[in-house]
């Protein structure tokens, strides 16, 4: 049963930190931030870019804001294509995971994947020209109507842009795209084969910013969770969801903590020293029940206790790579093969 109070509705609170302001620390797993691919293309044609992950964008031709006209014949630019596809990517990027609403409430994000377009002329950073468009075509891993559209902005604030553009599986047969040139060891291998993945379609969708976009659904919702730690050093806790997908921070925890969730929700709880770079984590099942954890429990805030997190010396060929840190934290990448459909460019 969900437990709700219309008198502590209004003080829901950030939970991206411990003080719920902006966050101006580097988190444990941005060491692990998800990979920028690199693609060289030529910017006065069409251009037709698929990630690793299965994120496509088209660019239309002369949509960078260069000086067209004094280029020299065979000119390449870089664009550069990060995905973020599940809690593991998404909490390890280091951006927040809220939006606030015109009644400035704090809404947690529950994702459906996000990415950052970026490209450059040499050491200068790019932007589109005015009035142009890319069109994306991003795996839709985790289906739904209720997705909306997010842009980060130069405050690192989330600003609704639209909603989802949710498609039905296509299939428009090989499409010629410009393979990527990646910047770390891994990123470069291809999609899954069809024996091993499933099929998933695309949400499609038209953006006007080289920046991050995100696609998701702002709760009011969250669920309370409260543990122990084995130790008496400053911990970061990182709550990570597999579904729903997000994530929060909490920093600066000692022998015990008390984190947000997303209420129902499959989660991960990491607890990691700061000192000696031990890590504690617990799968759980979070309580269908409300609860905030900068108010005090009772009958109208419950908050789930799940006991002691007992912290580990993380092996070091754990630790030589994202891909191999994640299977050990249980996340591994998810296997699947993308239906896209027509492009609208």
């Amino acid at each position: 049963m969900r437990i709700k109070s219309a008198v502590l509705f209004i003080f829901i609170t950030s939970m991206l930190t411990g003080c719920g302001c902006e966050k101006t620390r580097v988190g444990w797993l941005e060491k692990y931030a998800p990979l920028r691919q690199v693609f060289r293309v030529d910017p006065t044609v069409k251009n037709t870019i698929t990630g690793r992950r299965g994120t496509r964008v088209v660019f239309p031709a002369r949509s960078l804001n260069l000086a067209y006209d004094s280029l020299p014949q065979k000119y390449s630019v870089e664009i550069g294509l990060t995905e973020a596809i599940d809690g593991f990517d998404i909490a390890s990027t280091g951006l927040p995971m809220q939006f606030i609403d015109e009644l400035d409430q704090k809404r947690d994000f529950e994702s459906a994947g996000m990415f950052r377009i970026d490209a450059r002329d040499g050491e200068k950073q790019l932007a589109l020209n005015e009035g142009t468009k890319l069109e994306v075509q991003f795996p839709n891993v985790v289906p739904g109507e209720k997705f909306r559209v997010y842009r980060l902005n130069a405050e690192r604030k989330w600003e609704h842009h639209g909603h989802n553009q949710q498609r039905p599986v296509g299939d428009i047969g090989p499409t010629q795209v410009v393979r990527s040139e990646c910047e770390a060891e891994g990123c470069g291998r291809r999609l899954p084969s069809p024996v091993q993945a499933r099929l998933v379609g695309v949400r499609q969708y038209l953006i006007d910013d080289l920046t991050w976009w995100n696609f998701d659904y702002p709760h009011v919702d969250q669920a309370c969770v409260k543990g122990k730690i084995d130790g008496n050093s400053p911990f970061e806790i990182q709550t990570i969801g597999h579904l729903p997908r997000g994530y929060h921070s909490l920093w600066d925890a000692t022998t015990s903590f008390k984190t947000g969730a997303h209420i129902n929700g499959d989660v991960t709880i990491l607890a990691i020293s700061a000192e000696d770079g031990r890590i504690g984590k617990r799968r759980i099942r979070t309580a269908d029940m409300w609860g905030n954890y900068y108010l005090p429990e009772g009958p109208h805030n419950y908050c789930q206790d799940i006991g002691e997190i007992e912290l580990v010396k993380v092996p070091d060929e754990m630790l030589k790579d994202r891909n191999t840190l994640r299977r050990y934290l249980g996340f591994p990448e998810e296997k699947y093969r993308v239906g896209y459909v027509a492009s609208t460019l």
